[in-house]
């Protein structure tokens, strides 16, 4: 149930997505505190299978498998997917027999059913959730128009290939926390308009997001964060709640993990760009950080 980090609305952005000198390959930094080196690798809540191949994940996948510690944002193997359901829907559901459109203004609600006509979708598919679960669902839809493959997730693959390993993995996040940051966030109804206004204009699609990921495109993504800001109100939350705070809150275990030494961290690729992202966190606490890959 990858959908928790589907970006609802900056496509592009959460999903996990200018050239730079860098190989054209996922961003991987190498950390160093004294004489412990660790490594942090920036992910992608999904995969294609050229993603999912040796040329991409070969050498985070070495990392690992001579790690003593992954450590990934959540840890969803300790859930069975009844569970994930279960949780998914206590908060995703409307309650008290309202619907969906209820709770958009009418031209979210027409952008919506234009939306559902186009894709073949039943006009009441989504009549029963709330419009923030919505904006997810419509994110997981593009993406796999655009081939994206949200049951192989990068991270699962690497929480898979660690265990396979014995290497040991943790979460920095339960399924419930994830699920709260959108539940809570106050802005369910300008979630589902900024993804539906950035739908239809089409200018960075899923596919953009998906390249910009696998040739590691740093600076590109800084750009995007910016423009956001711009173009779509809940940007803000995007940069406060599910980047900024969750960077912040991370650290204490992540610090503590690094002077220990020997592990990994695989967390989105969006934590390691923009204002307090966790390379920046790294720097400031004197962890030595060079990106190798």
């Amino acid at each position: 149930m990858r959908f928790i980090e589907f970006p609802c609305q900056l496509l592009f952005v959460l999903l996990l997505l200018v050239n730079t000198a860098q190989a054209a390959q996922p961003a991987l930094w190498k950390l160093e505190y004294q004489d412990k080196t660790s490594w942090v690798f920036g992910t992608i809540h999904a995969s294609t299978q050229v993603m999912r191949s040796d040329n991409s994940l070969g050498v985070v996948k070495n990392k690992i498998a001579n790690a003593r510690l992954l450590i990934a944002e959540a840890d969803l193997a300790q859930y069975s997917a009844q569970q994930q359901q279960e949780l998914a829907l206590k908060v995703a559901l409307l309650n008290n027999g309202k619907n969906l459109q209820q709770q958009v203004d009418d031209k979210t609600w027409q952008s919506l059913l234009r939306y559902q006509q186009n894709k073949g979708i039943p006009e009441n598919a989504f009549s029963a959730f709330t419009p923030w679960f919505v904006a997810l669902q419509l994110g997981i839809i593009e993406g796999q128009i655009a081939g994206l493959d949200f049951t192989q997730a990068i991270d699962d693959i690497l929480m898979q290939h660690a265990r396979a390993n014995q290497v040991q993995v943790s979460g920095l996040e339960s399924l419930e926390q994830q699920l709260g940051f959108f539940a809570n966030s106050g802005i369910s109804e300008q979630l589902l308009v900024d993804t539906l206004a950035q739908i239809e204009t089409n200018e960075y699609t899923i596919k953009h997001l998906a390249d910009m990921w696998q040739n590691g495109e740093i600076k590109q993504l800084e750009k995007l964060l910016t423009l956001g800001l711009a173009d779509y109100p809940s940007t803000d939350f995007v940069l406060d709640t599910l980047l900024k705070e969750r960077n912040q809150n991370w650290m204490k275990k992540l610090i503590a993990e690094v002077k220990t030494g020997n592990v990994v961290i695989a967390v989105g690729l969006m934590h390691m760009v923009g204002e307090g992202n966790i390379i920046q966190h790294f720097e400031q606490l004197g962890v030595s950080v060079k990106r190798v890959q």
